[in-house]
């Protein structure tokens, strides 16, 4: 049985599931109830996964890699921003890679727990009121998008993964500690979720539309709460703005203890706003997203996006409590589409933000609605169970038609065959590589210290910002300098060339067309070779 079948075989046992409370008026055994449908639907998304969890070299998105290469450096010495810059990711990101080997593997295997991870917890989030089939059918688009999913990116570590679980687990800790609302929030959960909220923005500042909206929400809920009395909301509100800036008041004191709080404001605050703003803009639609390449976004925002619009008719019937929900849900579906867009880049790897409150979204919108029908329609609760089980046609009978008429291992086998790699060149550092040797690289294949195993020599693991003549390039290009004369780095390699990614001509984008740099590469080190188009450096002192 092929990876690509595993994966179906999951999915089709995840659906019976599903469906299952519709024909058992029984309580739930074990084998069946919530417990067992959230720990079917993490190995449903996990098995998708499974034709790359094994694959030892890298795949075409660097990201994964630059990820690795930051770990390699923290383990050595961490002090982020100091040691390692990661450009629009924060140091949160890499802080699970710290507990693994840093090899892609591993780094895979961390993916498809995480990625699975932030769709359960949203899906928990939802249960929070009750388990029933609808709420299990709203889990099954995204369930389905991973099952049939061909894009190679959405296999790797990314950016994304961790800030995406974060706030996963904070929409359920407000989920489940008050029942959509209908019960005051308490300090302890006020807490825990200012710290997700805190933690996803320091993994990932993109997450901060989703962050902000949940804070806003939760804080404000709180402070609404006319069951409290005013200084119990004012407790509960601190406990929550506590919570929230203490990961961020962490990271800003250890910056500023190592001299590098001006770093931690011009590059990851100060240049992710640069990012959004003056990157030129993608033509894409949002709910057309890259449709030639992402295939799956298509199929799962359009039905699931057509079934909320006419769920929402119904929202005047809706009870209190349903409104709320639906209206933190729907928020914080509009703020990851909002986080997605606003870069204007087709990064694939930024829909993590939004599988999750998919979920959460359609099933907080679709079991009220469904109250409401079911009360109006004509026959038995027998007879009516059809019509959600009819569902599950409507919800998966495009994507399922799509990708029948193609075969997914073989497609990932052709993209997989065709990633051009630096193995070879790695492998030849390790070789040459002596205990407390560090890399450079100059271009953009931060796969180098992955296989090689050398912790960078600058912040960047790739050079993009000073190639591209961006407003902070001199920035960027002095604290280079500054890094590679006071760390001496033992290897320096120029990876640019044919095939390299985004920067494939040496004329434009070599290290020699930085003056200052290949004077210093001229005067202190010694040309070794290339191989795989890397051209190999080592120091003439070391």
């Amino acid at each position: 049985m092929t990876t690509s079948n595993l994966s179906y075989v999951a999915l089709t046992a995840l659906t019976l599931l599903a469906l299952w409370p519709l024909w058992s008026s029984r309580p739930a055994a074990w084998w069946n109830g919530r417990a067992a449908f959230a720990g079917l639907l993490l190995l449903t998304i996990m098995v998708a996964h499974a034709p790359t969890l094994d694959r030892r070299e890298e795949l075409l998105n660097p990201d994964e890699s630059q990820l690795l290469a930051g770990a390699l450096t923290l383990r050595e010495h961490f002090a982020p921003w100091l040691s390692v810059d990661l450009s629009t990711a924060g140091p949160v990101s890499v802080l699970p890679l710290l507990l693994i080997p840093a090899n892609y593997v591993s780094a895979r295997w961390l993916a498809a727990w995480l990625a699975a991870a932030a769709v359960v917890f949203c899906w928990l989030a939802l249960t929070s009121t009750g388990d029933d089939a609808l709420t299990r059918v709203a889990a099954l688009p995204v369930a389905t998008f991973f099952a049939f999913m061909q894009d190679t990116e959405l296999f790797q570590f990314s950016t994304e993964h961790v800030a995406a679980l974060l706030l996963a687990i904070a929409i359920w800790l407000w989920m489940s500690a008050t029942a959509g609302g209908e019960n005051p929030l308490k300090r302890g959960p006020a807490l825990g979720l200012g710290v997700c909220l805190g933690s996803a923005v320091m993994a990932k500042l993109q997450s901060a539309p989703g962050a902000a909206w949940l804070a806003l929400a939760a804080g404000g809920l709180a402070l609404l709460d006319s069951r409290l009395a005013w200084s119990r909301r004012l407790t509960v509100f601190a406990y929550l703005v506590a919570g929230a800036t203490c990961v961020p008041a962490f990271f800003a004191f250890l910056a500023t203890a190592q001299g590098v709080l001006p770093d931690l404001v011009q590059s990851y605050a100060l240049n992710n706003l640069h990012y959004v703003g003056s990157m030129k803009h993608e033509r894409t639609g949002i709910l057309g997203y890259q449709p030639a390449v992402v295939w799956g976004l298509n199929y799962l925002l359009k039905p699931v996006g057509i079934l909320m619009l006419a769920c929402l008719a119904a929202g005047r019937k809706f009870s209190a409590t349903e409104r709320r929900i639906a209206t933190v849900s729907l928020g914080l579906l509009v703020a990851s589409i909002v986080a997605v867009a606003l870069p204007g880049r087709g990064s694939r790897h930024y829909w993590f933000f939004v599988l999750g409150p998919v979920v959460l979204a359609f099933g907080s919108v679709a079991r009220p609605a469904w109250r409401c029908l079911s009360a109006r329609l004509p026959g038995s609760a027998a007879n009516q169970r059809w019509v959600i089980v009819g569902l599950v046609p409507l919800l998966l009978g495009l994507p399922v038609a799509h990708r029948l008429r193609t075969n997914r291992d073989e497609a990932l086998a052709g993209v997989l065959t065709q990633i051009p790699t630096v193995a070879s060149a790695g492998q030849k550092l390790r070789e040459l590589a002596r205990p407390g040797d560090k890399l450079t690289v100059w271009g953009w294949r931060p796969e180098l210290y992955v296989y090689s195993g050398l912790p960078q020599g600058t912040r960047e693991a790739h050079t993009e910002w000073l190639i591209e003549a961006i407003p902070l390039r001199d920035y960027y290009r002095q604290r280079f300098l500054g890094d590679f004369t006071r760390v001496k780095p033992r290897f320096f390699a120029d990876a640019v060339g044919t095939g390299s990614y985004t920067y494939p001509d040496r004329t434009r984008a070599s290290h020699e067309t930085f003056a200052a740099l290949r004077e210093l590469i001229n005067r202190d080190y010694d040309y070794i070779g290339e191989i795989d188009t890397v051209r190999i450096y080592t120091r003439h002192d070391r």
